[in-house]
């Protein structure tokens, strides 16, 4: 599906702070029949990000490279891009895209380009192109500046899944482990007023508690439970700048069991209590 350009006298300048990315051509869910294969020696004018939804054969100079389901490419202008599939031919997700900013982003975030790679856990590709579909063709308010922000959430997404594709020494269960326990963490960020336990959370994620403190810790750089009280002590800190709450009635809004409890941790982590946190934040405003 080609994007429409803008009706003359139609704005294009971005608002400020959003990113120069445009689309140029895009397609969800695409499949290729039987003995389909792009060959172009000089690749196209414009950045090309291509999403393997079935497996694929990548044509390279040193020979040809079966890549599994889930494999991606992000292709510069004028690069080759040559694969092929199979028998049953191939299905794809892909975004040709333009704009001043393609190259810095695509650097800023990392990418790997030009040669195809599996991320070693799931990305929201998919998702983000079929987003891109529906901005482009719906054309709303802001539709443009939509669109380039959802190519850089794409970019950052595949910035994500080459740094993993570079480290040779992440195996694929390593991978997946720490997505397992990012997972955790995003529970426990999101469900802070519970009385969580390290050996609940390691049941979660199928390992022993030493095991799953220690990969934590290497994630995050803090232990789980340190972690926790500092997601509940900001949500403290919150509660005492926006709200006239008393400290019985914050305790448990951030998963104290009293107001002593928090008092103890709040003074550990802030230097002051409470109290007087609350005093010098109104006496600022």
């Amino acid at each position: 599906m080609l994007a429409k350009r803008p009706a003359p006298g139609t704005p294009t300048r971005m608002a400020q702070g959003v990113p120069r990315l445009e689309v140029v051509c895009i397609g969800v869910e695409r499949h290729r029949a039987p003995g389909h294969r792009i060959d172009r020696p000089i690749g196209t004018g414009d950045w090309l990000f291509v999403h393997f939804r079935t497996p694929i054969v990548m044509c390279e100079p040193s020979g040809d490279r079966t890549l599994a389901a889930g494999a991606c490419v992000l292709y510069e202008p004028g690069r080759p891009q040559r694969y092929r599939g199979g028998e049953q031919g191939y299905r794809i997700d892909y975004l040709h895209f333009a704009g001043a900013d393609a190259g810095a982003w695509s650097k800023r975030c990392g990418a790997v380009l030009n040669r195809a790679f599996v991320p070693a856990s799931p990305q929201p590709f998919t998702a983000l192109i079929r987003s891109l579909v529906q901005e482009s063709s719906r054309r709303e308010k802001f539709w443009q500046e939509h669109c380039a922000l959802l190519i850089a959430q794409l970019l950052l997404a595949v910035g994500r899944a080459s740094d993993a594709a570079r480290d040779a020494s992440v195996t694929p269960r390593q991978a997946e482990m720490a997505q397992r326990i990012r997972g955790i963490r995003a529970r426990l960020h999101q469900d802070f007023q519970r009385t969580w336990t390290v050996n609940e959370m390691a049941r979660a994620a199928h390992l022993s508690a030493s095991r799953f403190s220690h990969l934590y810790t290497e994630l995050f750089g803090k232990a789980p439970l340190e972690d926790l009280i500092d997601v509940r002590i900001q949500q403290a800190c919150w509660l005492l700048r926006a709200e006239h709450l008393t400290l019985k009635q914050i305790a448990p809004m951030c998963g104290f069991s009293n107001a002593q409890h928090l008092t103890c941790l709040f003074r550990r982590r802030m230097g002051c209590t409470p109290g007087a946190y609350a005093r010098r934040v109104h006496r600022a405003e």
